[in-house]
């Protein structure tokens, strides 16, 4: 399992103990330590916070525009093609001698005879997580001028969980244990359900019915509607979920996948416009029967498989990964 060191300190309300500190304290708790991986802080500590003041159209290209941008001391003019740039944006600036992810070199260049003092970069060319389809884009969380190190550098570190420890498959299992070793408060991220709830004081449960009792004794779900799945997710989930080995997908499987690291327990999302009869069923596999998974694979199951199905067709493979339709 991975955990993020960054993540266990807002868990610990402590942001000073060191990285060492909480390793020696995982492994005199039991936690085989199998790799520890620090994230590049000399790249990230030469990238800069920034605000874009204004924005004016490239006069020798019609997709390029030009970014008046600074650093709360110093302004910069640099070109741009990103199509989700903007005045007023928060971002990342790399400047003239800086170094991308990938080790290139930003050099002052002209681009269609207009100079560019720098870079405006991607999550990818900064090595946060895959995304190449615009320039980062940052809250207000974020303080011009700040180097990203101060936000993006973590620690990942591998451990072995023992069989019998399935509270501590999570960020917040391993955060319980790390509070009481080092006496330190433990903070508790849950939020009040009480406005989610309706009149009756209860959830909006979703019918479910297990058919593999001997294989899966607990499977519960909850329907929340209206959601809007277009949202922006903040940079930071994304971050941490490619820190962790996942991809970040969508907004709700994103949301998902998080809540799944926090409390270590697989989380999945449905949309109930598309289960076949309105209902969730546990079942085994047939045998044979094939599927196509998220990751575009296809699976040929047998019957020691468990898959959570509608009432025509598996959904998902349980606990493991969800299906392409």
């Amino acid at each position: 399992m991975k955990l993020s060191l960054q993540w266990i300190k807002e868990l610990l309300a402590n942001n000073h103990i060191s990285d060492e500190e909480i390793i020696n304290s995982i492994e005199k708790l039991g936690y085989e330590i199998e790799n520890v991986y620090k994230q590049n802080y000399d790249v990230l500590s030469k990238i800069k916070v920034v605000k874009i003041l204004s924005i004016k159209k490239h006069p020798n290209a019609d997709k390029l525009v030009i970014c008046n941008i600074t650093d709360g001391i110093n302004n910069y003019e640099v070109v741009c093609g990103a199509p989700n740039v903007y005045e007023g944006m928060f971002t990342a600036y790399v400047g003239v001698g800086g170094i991308l992810h990938d080790g290139t070199k930003v050099e002052q260049r002209k681009i269609r005879g207009i100079v560019s003092n720098g870079m405006l970069c991607s999550a990818k060319e900064l090595g946060l997580y895959e995304d190449h389809s615009g320039i980062l884009e940052l809250d207000d969380k974020f303080v011009i001028g700040d180097p990203l190190s101060k936000y993006f550098c973590d620690t990942i570190v591998e451990i072995s969980t023992p069989a019998n420890r399935y509270d501590c498959l999570g960020h917040l299992g391993i955060s319980k244990e790390l509070a009481v070793k080092l006496d330190i408060e433990f903070l508790n991220t849950f939020v009040d359900l009480t406005n989610f709830v309706n009149t009756t004081k209860t959830l909006p449960m979703f019918d479910v019915k297990i058919l593999s009792y001997q294989l899966c004794k607990r499977y519960i779900a909850i329907q929340i509607k209206n959601v809007n799945n277009k949202v922006s997710i903040p940079v930071y989930i994304k971050y941490r979920l490619n820190s962790l080995g996942l991809r970040s997908i969508s907004p709700l499987v994103d949301i998902s996948n998080y809540v799944m690291l926090l409390v270590g327990h697989s989380v999945h999302i449905f949309d109930s416009d598309k289960l076949a009869g309105g209902r969730i069923f546990v079942r085994t596999a047939k045998k044979d029967e094939t599927v196509t998974a998220l990751d575009g694979k296809t699976y040929n199951l047998d019957d020691s498989v468990i898959v959570i199905s509608d009432e025509e067709k598996p959904v998902a493979i349980a606990g493991i990964i969800g299906l392409e339709n």
